[in-house]
């Protein structure tokens, strides 16, 4: 059987506070039929009476089991705590409810908590709360994206991802990072991460803070560079190929226009660097 944290609420207010809380479980109780969540942002009122949170606090964290979202009254009164600005009442809100949950994989609380923070529009007392519910949802969709199992279901991590700004913008670099080493093409690489070249490249600027077409030419200028430098046993026709160029001359073309050098001046150069660091090293200079 559920617990009604309204009818518990009210029956263990302590003395000097049995007017607020009837106050407030009478306002809780005309917000439970609300379809979303914004409704309880109506409730920030009664987060300035720190007191009464911690009244709160003491009755979500006082169980042995954790308390569960689906419960007559929790969801409105976690928005509420959320709304409080005490550093207290947010220090026992996270680790009273927010890391059991991540620990105890509890999605549908997890899930809860990006509503919070997506109608609270994260302020700062909220941001290690962000931490944790980004991080759980992070980690399950690198697992995805890994083609390891997850608990979490592909609509779970994409209305995760869809509520905070936060963990879409690490999720879109972990794709991007992932994918980018097959393609030198911004229309292949947008193509792999399922979305319209022009879509791509907005979400890629305003992330990256750079165009898509720079990004990829200085990873893929970085990647020769290293194997120019670490494979210099190789021929320049092998490097080639494994960048992607399909001849010689296309891989001496971006080379000297776009590195001002040719490969053979490059090879020699970063050869020579790479000789200078390894007797640093072992001279111990």
């Amino acid at each position: 059987m559920q617990t009604n944290f309204i009818e518990q609420l009210s029956a263990t207010a302590p003395a000097g506070l049995e007017q607020a809380t009837a106050a407030l479980c009478g306002e809780v109780r005309g917000l439970l039929k609300a379809r979303t969540p914004k409704r309880y942002l109506a409730l920030e009122p009664y987060a300035r009476d720190t007191n009464l949170c911690h009244h709160i606090l003491d009755l979500l964290t006082g169980k042995p089991a954790l308390p569960d979202v689906s419960a007559p009254g929790c969801r409105p009164l976690l928005m509420l705590l959320a709304l409080s600005e005490d550093t207290e009442v947010q220090n026992r809100l996270l680790h009273g409810l927010v890391e059991p949950w991540r620990k105890a994989c509890r999605t549908p609380e997890m899930l809860y908590l990006c509503d919070v923070l997506y109608q609270t529009r994260i302020p700062r007392p909220l941001h290690n709360m962000c931490n944790e519910v980004c991080d759980y949802f992070f980690v399950e969709r690198r697992k995805q994206v890994s083609h390891q199992p997850t608990p979490l279901t592909e609509a779970e991590l994409q209305y995760a991802e869809k509520r905070l700004k936060p963990l879409y913008a690490a999720v879109f670099r972990l794709k991007v990072n992932r994918y980018s080493y097959r393609t030198n093409s911004v229309e292949e690489l947008a193509g792999m991460l399922c979305m319209s070249v022009s879509t791509f490249r907005e979400k890629f600027s305003k992330i990256y803070r750079q165009s898509a077409n720079k990004w990829l030419r200085e990873q893929r200028i970085g990647q020769i560079r290293r194997d120019l430098k670490y494979h210099y046993d190789r021929p320049l026709r092998e490097i080639a190929e494994k960048n992607g160029f399909e001849s010689a001359n296309r891989f001496w073309e971006f080379c000297t226009g776009q590195m001002k050098q040719s490969p053979s001046e490059l090879h020699k150069e970063l050869y020579d660097e790479l000789c200078a660091e390894r007797r640093k090293f072992y001279l111990g200079e």
